[in-house]
């Protein structure tokens, strides 16, 4: 699995673990999780994630073994921030925030991305999620090359 694809699928975990919901009162609770834990930062490394895989698709799906254009991945790019506004995965994420935590977790949810060190760990998400794909991607083709020998 490529390297940018499991930091985008870890990150949209960070940004979605959950336990349980109350009712849809929680909804602005949860937009303020979802604004605090998805800062700018957090947004520009998933779109770059994204934009990653989607070109590493489309690449894959091309048929005459050629790479993407520069000035179609360019479009590419400049497109998925419109067709997926950080608004748009904030609005997403409190939907599915709210189902998953009461009221109370959610105050203490946006209190602690609040604190600095809360406030640090948004920040430090997208190196964080960098290396540990880094560490995935170098141990993940020889260790399952001997799973896969493993009788």
């Amino acid at each position: 699995m490529p390297r940018m694809r499991i930091s985008f699928l870890v990150v949209l975990c960070l940004l979605f673990v959950a336990t349980r919901a109350d009712s849809g009162a929680e909804q602005d609770d949860a937009l303020e999780v979802a604004r605090l834990a998805m800062s700018p930062r957090v947004y520009d490394f998933m779109i770059a994630q994204m934009n990653e895989t989607l070109i590493m698709t489309v690449d894959r799906l091309r048929t005459d073994g050629k790479k993407t254009p520069p000035e179609a991945a360019k479009k590419l790019k400049e497109a998925l921030p419109r067709a997926l506004p950080r608004d748009a995965l904030i609005s997403w994420a409190a939907e599915i925030y709210s189902r998953h935590f009461t009221r109370a977790e959610l105050h203490d949810l946006a209190a602690f991305y609040s604190t600095p060190l809360g406030t640090k760990l948004v920040g430090e998400v997208p190196q964080i999620m960098d290396e540990f794909s880094r560490k995935i991607t170098a141990e993940y083709q020889p260790r399952m090359r001997a799973a896969l020998q493993e009788r």
